[in-house]
């Protein structure tokens, strides 16, 4: 429980600033894989939209990456 804690709270954060982003999917990708498949038993439509969608973002972010406006692009320059 403490970790999903982490993740949906200090990882969303460093996603948004633009911090480790490719680093910080996978706990938030772990949490909504469990979410999905494990509370909702796998039910894209109906009770598990929301972590179905949430999972196919994370899964984008940690092939796409962070952003030219992100905290890592800053420090690299």
């Amino acid at each position: 429980m403490s970790l999903t804690i982490f993740a949906e709270l200090f990882c969303a954060v460093f996603i948004v600033v633009g911090l480790m982003t490719r680093l910080a999917c996978i706990p938030l990708i772990i949490a909504m894989s469990v979410a999905l498949f494990y509370s909702h038993n796998g039910q894209i439509f109906g009770d598990g939209e929301h972590a179905a969608l949430y999972l196919a973002g994370y899964i984008a972010l940690l092939f796409t990456g962070p952003g030219k406006l992100s905290v890592d692009r800053m420090i690299g320059k």
